[in-house]
């Protein structure tokens, strides 16, 4: 199955195996091919263990301490085989392996048995379990030096099969995830860089590190898995600014909140989770739900921050749009370190942290957004406009000191955000409408919401 005779990687392999083999690792009883004694026919072909029984003739050849260890493992186990002292004593280089009989000696049978062979007889750990295994070895110092050597920007994908990724490899092959058994699965030949299915192996025990379960793996579309990879760098580079910034508890709620939702979508229960859907469509959807679940509360009512995570899974599922939000935590995180004073400003906890990074995320595509828009050259948003779109425009609404201040307004420009009439107004608009003052005041649900999104938000609850 493997090229030895032209692979460099599998020579080198062997030679090292060669200079290191422990002899238990060959003389046991081992039920499958792929460890313990090399599996040949009776005309001398293996057809498992090719590796090994290399390795074992360069021991006899160049490595007579070496090869001394085996011969005595051998002789002091040969009992468990069948076999004495004498019977090992009597060979100048013993070897024990297993020898089958092969009927059928066609090409393709030998070909068939030679890959059967070369697979474990006993049962292999799921792909998800395998998964949160491996992610368990990826050290914190490795996620670190993931999270600082990408750019802003950057997809994983393409900081991955980059030179930028070359520690990162490297702290992957110090913690064994990847080695000299595997480089050809993962590495560009002849190269320090992952090919397509390492950069697939590097996306998935990235998840599996930072979520540990394999079931919820398992239940979780493949598509939020892949945004979450993308994101998980720069949450563990946030756990660096102490441990109240460690998401993965609240992340875990949120995936299975949104799984139990979409398993509601697909049976028809709920209409379809739409990134765009109102807030107050959404807190709905969620309240309505999950309040009276089988007669249990879900932890993401009771848990703020799982709540939000659960909104940035819905709203921003795509790779980019949710790391986004991560890196601003990221560095908000950074601003805010538990455990020291601030010497300048208001200090924020991390629940704080997390809500004002998602809103800085938000904000920022809306004004690229809006930068992009006005380039193409749209027409304003006018104030009389919007306040008429909202039922407004009604003079016994308006104070007469408003009505005077709006007859003198520039009409031609765009709303401004927290515009002393429209914000204002605007806001009573909502209150009327059963919001609270405090949505709008610090840490508040509303808090530092601009006032064209109080004006998307009314026509929202309008239309509800």
């Amino acid at each position: 199955e493997r090229a030895y005779h032209r692979d460099k990687e599998e020579q080198l392999k062997v030679l090292r195996n060669a200079k290191r083999m422990a002899a238990e690792f060959v003389v046991n009883t081992n039920p499958d091919a792929v460890n313990g004694p090399p599996i040949i026919t009776e005309d001398g072909i293996v057809f498992g263990g090719n590796s090994r029984t290399m390795s074992m003739q360069i021991i006899y050849d160049e490595h007579p301490d070496k090869a001394a260890e085996l011969r005595k493992y051998l002789a002091d186990h040969a009992h468990e085989v069948g076999l004495s002292k004498a019977d090992v004593a009597a060979m100048s280089r013993p070897v024990l392996v297993r020898v089958v009989e092969v009927e059928d000696t066609s090409t393709k049978n030998l070909q068939l048995l030679v890959r059967q062979m070369n697979e474990t007889f006993t049962q292999a750990m799921d792909p998800r379990t395998m998964q949160v295994a491996m992610g368990r070895r990826l050290s914190q110092d490795a996620l670190k030096s993931l999270g600082d050597a990408m750019k802003e920007d950057e997809t994983l994908n393409a900081f991955l099969t980059s030179k930028s990724a070359e520690p990162f490899i490297s702290a992957l092959y110090r913690s064994g995830i990847i080695d000299e058994r595997n480089t050809n699965q993962y590495m560009k030949r002849g190269t320090r860089k992952l090919n397509s299915d390492g950069v697939t192996l590097v996306s998935r025990i990235l998840v599996g590190r930072m979520i540990e379960d394999a079931d919820l793996l398992s239940e979780t579309m493949p598509g939020i898995l892949t945004s979450i990879a993308q994101s998980v760098p720069a949450m563990m580079t946030a756990t660096g600014s102490g441990a109240g910034y460690d998401l993965s508890g609240e992340l875990k709620i949120a995936m299975d909140a949104l799984n139990r939702l979409q398993d509601k979508v697909e049976a028809g229960t709920i209409k379809a989770l739409d990134p765009k859907m109102s807030d107050r469509e959404l807190n709905v959807m969620v309240d309505n739900y999950f309040a009276d679940m089988f007669g249990d509360r879900h932890p993401v009512l009771d848990n703020p921050r799982a709540r939000t995570m659960l909104e940035v899974l819905i709203r921003r599922p795509g790779k980019t749009q949710m790391a986004k939000v991560f890196r601003e935590y990221a560095k908000m995180a950074a601003a805010n370190p538990e455990g020291q004073k601030q010497l300048v400003g208001e200090r924020y906890t991390p629940e704080q942290v997390f809500r004002f990074s998602v809103r800085a995320a938000i904000d920022k595509d809306a004004a690229e957004e809006k930068a992009t828009a006005e380039s193409a050259g749209p027409e304003p948003i006018l104030l009389a406009a919007s306040l008429a779109a909202l039922d407004v425009e009604d003079p016994d609404y308006l104070r007469k000191d408003e009505k005077l201040d709006l007859s003198k307004a520039d009409h031609t420009k765009a709303i401004a955000d927290h515009d002393a009439i429209a914000y204002e107004r605007i806001k009573q608009v909502l209150v009327d409408k059963g919001y609270l003052e405090s949505d709008f005041l610090k840490n508040g649900h509303l808090y530092g919401w601009s006032t064209n999104r109080l004006i998307d938000l009314v026509r929202d609850k309008r239309a509800g």
